[in-house]
């Protein structure tokens, strides 16, 4: 489950500019090994944190981080809960 972390535009208000794809945030909960962390990143999303409990998913995605097997994740951050 990913979150969006924007704030809602008011189109009552014409003088709000919609945000660029870089503003773009996300938490992410329940990762897994990271799927759609990168599907969200492919749209624009950078991520705040990443969230699992599985300690093989979250050894994936560490290993996955510190290796920068891929653009863009190397500041992920992984929380192991539970």
């Amino acid at each position: 489950m990913a979150l969006a972390i924007e704030a809602v535009r008011d189109p009552a208000r014409s003088s709000q500019r919609p945000r660029s794809r870089s503003a773009l945030k996300a938490l992410e909960l329940f990762t897994g090994a990271g799927s759609l962390a990168l599907g969200m990143r492919a749209a624009g999303f950078k991520h705040v944190a990443l969230a699992e409990w599985n300690r093989d998913a979250c050894e994936t995605l560490r290993a996955n981080v510190a290796g920068r097997t891929l653009n863009g994740i190397a500041q992920w951050k992984v929380f192991q809960t539970g």
